[in-house]
């Protein structure tokens, strides 16, 4: 099961398994959402999309962690360093993407009376291409 945990200033995207559960991805909430949706479906969208620079790093020379940056080299998402290598690393980036992928089809409703429009929708590209 994935679920986004919404914050006061952070979401998170997580995994829930019978074991227990992992953070995905998290980054912060959109100051000023572009569309009456939650704070965090834009950064989930480009997470879906791969809509940024993807950098691997090693903060502590054993494990890794990946981060998408904006065009100003601002954070989108980012997952915690717990990987072993970079290549498990991007494995668990292409995870984290269908999990942004689930969380947008569960979560997306359209507030009624809004002008986000089917064409905005986190998922036009997939339903209607």
């Amino acid at each position: 099961m994935i679920a986004v945990v919404p914050g006061d200033e952070r979401w998170r995207l997580v995994g829930r398994t019978g074991r227990g559960a992992d953070v995905l991805a998290s980054g912060r909430m959109a100051e000023t959402p572009r569309h009456d949706g939650p704070r965090w479906q834009e950064a989930l969208v480009r997470l879906r999309d791969a809509a940024g620079d993807l950098l691997v790093t090693s903060p502590d020379d054993r494990h890794y962690r990946w981060v998408l940056l904006d065009e100003e080299g601002r954070p989108i998402a980012a997952c915690p360093a717990v990987h072993r290598d970079p290549v498990q690393c991007r494995d668990a980036f292409d995870t984290a993407r269908r999990a942004a992928d689930a969380a947008l089809a569960d979560h997306y409703h359209p507030a009624a009376g809004t002008d986000f429009s089917a064409q905005d929708h986190p998922m036009a590209d997939a339903t209607t291409g």
